[in-house]
């Protein structure tokens, strides 16, 4: 499992190992956070060919002990393979460890460790493996806790905001999950703050303008953030299903520093996140595809199709005893948005989501009551109007919205042009 090359044992903690309490760090010294996830003891002089990132070799340079070249490119094919550290137990095959390799060490910040003449190697190798074992044991059991909590979630029927709250718990950092495909983000801490909540939607708004399809071949993507007047690591993770971004889970370290549990734990809600979009999307689409048909009955000339529109129109919210007038709301040059995006179709659905959104909002903010469906690539709008209102005022209701929406898309959607047609209001 890839991941557990990262629950290793730091050569910092191996050092306070019973074992190596009288080992000490001669060169490399500011490399001694590297994880180790194996060791290995040098037998052979190209053991090189055959290492993996995170070896902790063990020798007693006997294999090229006569072979200054050998000794001087050793340290520096062990930092290009990734090696963990080094350590040599002179005083047997080599007097002491040469200067050039402690030098070519600390400028490379290679852990080079000098071991006591009378260090066993078998007795270092089982207590490090046994460290390192266990840390992968706990990871193992804390993600799968983790996990368990997130799927209890969506099991029972949870929604973002529950995810983020637990999110932010378990990586014990603020976490903001952006949906784009219903046009909300949700913001948790591990500690109430509305002010650094309120800066951190600033930031992920910011963000907006920089997030692109360069995230759906990525994991995530480490940026920077100034929190606090303070420089702050910031995770960006994808939404991703199939072949389609759904939005992102942005996370700070604010609090402490992102390990591989937090980051797996992150990748697990992004997929748990994905799936509650993609429910939430199925039952709109069902709900468009009935309004869509409720309408398309209503302002059908056929009046059976009427009459069996009206007989459910309670269900959409049609409100009986009004009268009602039609708009439609149109995307301009709907054949050039295609050409310009890369995934067209999920990019027109987003435009006409954020353009329903701001309907939605111009209508709450001129108190109007609306009915809305597709229709192709336009939006039917029904607007309520009081029952045998003046044509004029119905007019002033109508182009007054209008305006609203037209407004809030320039400001909002400023490279996507609308049109908007009204129609004549003819009173029951």
């Amino acid at each position: 499992m890839a991941l557990l090359k990262d629950a290793g044992i730091t050569i910092e903690a191996a050092l306070k190992l019973e074992p190596l309490k009288g080992a000490k760090i001669i060169a490399g010294e500011k490399g001694i956070g590297k994880k180790i996830i194996k060791i290995n003891i040098m037998e052979v002089p190209d053991i090189a060919d055959w290492l993996v990132e995170g070896e902790f070799i063990l020798t007693t340079a006997y294999s090229i002990k006569d072979n200054p070249k050998a000794l001087q490119e050793l340290i520096p094919k062990f930092h290009n393979k990734k090696v963990a550290g080094l350590a040599i137990k002179p005083g047997r095959y080599l007097d002491v460890i040469p200067k050039y390799m402690i030098d070519v060490a600390n400028k490379l910040s290679f852990p080079l460790i000098e071991l006591p003449y009378e260090a066993s190697f078998s007795d270092i190798i089982y207590p490090i493996m046994t460290e390192i074992i266990n840390n992968q044991a706990s990871l193992l059991r804390n993600l799968e806790e983790a996990h368990k909590k997130l799927m209890g979630i969506l099991l029972e029927e949870g929604d973002l905001k529950d995810i983020s709250k637990a999110l932010s718990r378990l990586v014990n950092n603020p976490v903001v999950i952006k949906d784009i495909v219903f046009t909300n983000n949700y913001v948790s801490l591990p500690r109430e703050d509305p002010q650094l909540e309120e800066e951190l939607l600033n930031k992920t708004e910011y963000q907006q303008n920089t997030y692109s399809r360069y995230y759906q071949l990525q994991h995530h993507h480490i940026g920077e953030d100034i929190i606090n007047n303070k420089k702050v690591n910031r995770l960006t993770m994808p939404i991703v299903a199939g072949n389609k971004i759904y939005g992102y889970i942005l996370v700070w370290e604010l609090n402490s520093k992102l390990e591989v549990f937090d980051i797996q734990t992150i990748e697990n809600s992004s997929a748990i996140g994905a799936l509650i979009i993609m429910k939430d999307l199925s039952i709109v689409e069902v709900e468009k595809s009935h309004k869509r048909e409720f309408l398309e009955d209503l302002l059908s000339s056929d009046p059976n199709l009427q009459k069996s529109a009206i007989e459910r129109g309670q269900i959409f919210g049609l409100e009986f005893g009004k009268d009602n007038t039609v708009m439609i709301v149109s995307l301009d040059d709907i054949s050039e948005v295609y050409k310009k995006t890369p995934n067209n179709e999920e990019f027109i659905q987003q435009y006409k989501n954020n353009i329903r959104r701001i309907i939605r909002n111009s209508a709450k903010e001129l108190e109007q009551q609306i009915i809305m469906g597709d229709k192709s690539d336009s939006i039917i709008i029904l607007l309520a109007v009081d029952h045998m209102s003046e044509a004029k005022k119905v007019k002033e209701i109508t182009l007054a919205l209008g305006e609203n929406i037209l407004e809030k898309t320039q400001t909002t959607l400023p490279n996507i042009s609308i049109s908007i047609g009204i129609g004549r209001y003819y009173p029951r």
